[in-house]
């Protein structure tokens, strides 16, 4: 009697076993624990489930849909697991906004100087006008 495991259980094994990493992965991702040097990508999911990203597209290629599709409904429902993309869009809106602010600003600044010169020929006017009637 043989004690050894058939071939095709083990492989099995391994592969709950890689299937089980890669969805713990996976949530860990969208639940915002993102590594260092990480983001919340395919990228990082292949390297936190343990497997080369070239076999997340060839063999565990369920794993990365699984992964695009929950990320999309994540962001659909307005959840932002990656907090550095939140930040970008966020700086993003914000630059757009001052950008904005900024060309009004300039706008009405060259207006204000345009009406500075005529202004100012005005009020000398008027002051040669009144040192005259004081002098007279």
């Amino acid at each position: 009697m043989s004690a050894s495991v058939p071939a095709s259980w083990t492989w099995a094994r391994g592969r709950t076993k890689t299937c089980s990493r890669g969805r713990g992965a996976i949530d860990r991702l969208l639940t915002g624990q993102i590594p260092a040097g990480g983001a919340c990508d395919v990228k990082t999911l292949a390297r936190e489930a343990g497997i080369s990203r070239a076999a997340l597209y060839r063999t565990w290629g369920h794993l990365k849909e699984e992964f695009e599709k929950r990320r999309a409904a994540a962001w659909a429902a307005g959840q932002q697991p990656d907090l550095r993309v939140a930040l970008i869009a966020r700086l993003r809106e914000r630059n757009q906004r001052l950008t904005t602010k900024l060309a009004r600003t300039h706008t009405e600044f060259q207006q204000l100087k345009e009406h500075h010169e005529p202004a100012l020929s005005v009020l000398a006017a008027k002051d040669d006008e009144l040192q005259r009637s004081v002098d007279s």
